[in-house]
């Protein structure tokens, strides 16, 4: 695929005479962010190991080893959460939008659409997200990426999408 710029690739036309749109996270702010959280695990395995070879820790319970393997597994899968977030792309397809990550995948037809919120309120720090709220309420709302990098056809194509307000609790 050819990639355009800030993230925004687009695809031939499909044999269906269809048409689709990649949107993605900036790359650069996808490779620091994974630099980041590889850092942050080679980290984490590094004092893990070091505390090993050291006979510094050595778990002389149930309990501690538990609390041990408990650790070692939730650091990995919380650095692997955080990856997946920023690494997902937004397709726009000619009938739906479909969001992909490494662990989710999720499309909603544009039919389905109710409206749109936004995450929070965008300010001088603010990235909001898009949510896409379904007519049925038994469907899962679709959230994009915060930091996602449109193009002027996206943006004129979500503002067709009418914009509810959120509810306050």
């Amino acid at each position: 695929m050819p990639q355009a710029r800030d993230g925004v690739t687009f695809a031939p036309p499909l044999a269906e005479g269809g048409f689709q749109r990649v949107y993605r996270v900036k790359e650069r702010t996808r490779h620091g962010i994974n630099f980041l959280l590889v850092a942050l695990a080679g980290g984490f395995l590094f004092f893990n190991i070091a505390m090993f070879t050291r006979g510094r820790f050595r778990p002389t319970s149930l309990r501690e080893l538990l609390s041990l393997l408990f650790l070692e597994l939730a650091m990995p899968s919380l650095i692997v959460w955080l990856g997946s977030s920023y690494n997902k792309r937004v397709i726009l397809h000619q009938e739906s939008i479909e969001v992909v990550g490494w662990f989710y995948s999720r499309k909603l037809y544009f039919a389905e659409i109710r409206g749109r919120q936004t995450t929070r309120n965008s300010g001088p720090y603010g990235y909001p997200a898009h949510v896409f709220l379904p007519s049925d309420s038994q469907t899962r709302k679709l959230i994009l990426p915060a930091f996602l990098c449109t193009d002027e056809y996206f943006r004129a194509w979500i503002k067709t999408i009418p914009k509810l307000p959120r509810k306050r609790h």
